[in-house]
This record gives structure tokens, sequence and C-alpha cells, in this order.
């Protein structure tokens, strides 16, 4: 798994890091959000990966735990900001991943740029 998805694992790790150390919570959502987009749309072997059970969200230890502790950091932070919905979970994230992921699937030959536009409006819903 490491070879095959090692560099996109690993900018998927600094994106945590990168919206962690955002001071604005609207900007380090964001930034998750975003970078997640970013990463699906060059390697779609990645959303497959965050979307499945070979690397779960919850995990003993490593980096696994630290990127969910990330998560639910960012998204706590823009809870309490009231940037995003209270009912928003850290769980959340994989679900975004595949709505991020059918937008790419219809779009990606027809309008390649759809996912940036959409993605706020439809599935983080901008305030």
């Amino acid at each position: 798994m490491q070879e095959a998805f090692g560099e996109a694992l690993a900018e998927f790790q600094r994106s945590h890091g990168r919206a962690v150390a955002e001071p604005d919570p609207w900007a380090a959502f964001v930034g998750l959000v975003t970078d997640l987009g970013e990463i699906e749309s060059r390697n779609r072997g990645f959303t497959h990966l965050v979307q499945s059970a070979i690397l779960p969200l919850r995990g003993p230890g490593g980096e696994r735990e630290r990127g969910f502790q990330a998560v639910v950091e960012v998204v706590g932070r823009a809870q309490r900001a009231g940037v995003v919905r209270p009912e928003l979970t850290p769980e959340d994230l994989p679900v975004v991943s595949f709505a991020i992921a059918g937008i790419l699937e219809v779009t990606r030959d027809d309008v390649p740029d759809a996912d940036g536009r959409a993605l706020f409006d439809v599935i983080v819903g901008r305030k």
C-alpha cells in the first residue's frame, strides 16, 4: 500500500498539519477539504483508499490516529466558530470524499474544473 499511495498519503498528512496550524477555523476546514479533493482529482486510487476499510480514519496509533485527531481538531474548531454545521462529524470526511469522487467522475471529461466550483456550494455548504 505504501508503494502505491505513499506520496498521496504523505500529501494528505501534510494537509492535516497545515489545517491544524491554520489559525482561522474556516480556512483550516476549507483547506483540508480542498486538499482532499485535489489529491483525489490527481489520484483516483487514493479516493478508493480513503473510502475503504483498508485505511480507516480511526486506528491504533501512528499516522492514521494522528490524521484522525487532526480532522477532529479542525472540525471541532470550525463548529465552535459556527462556520460548519453542528452535526458534522470527523467521520463524515469519507462521505465528503464520496461526494468529491462523484463530482469528479461525472464532470472529468466535459467540465474538468467543476469539482472546485461545486465543492463549496454543494458539499461544504458555504456560509
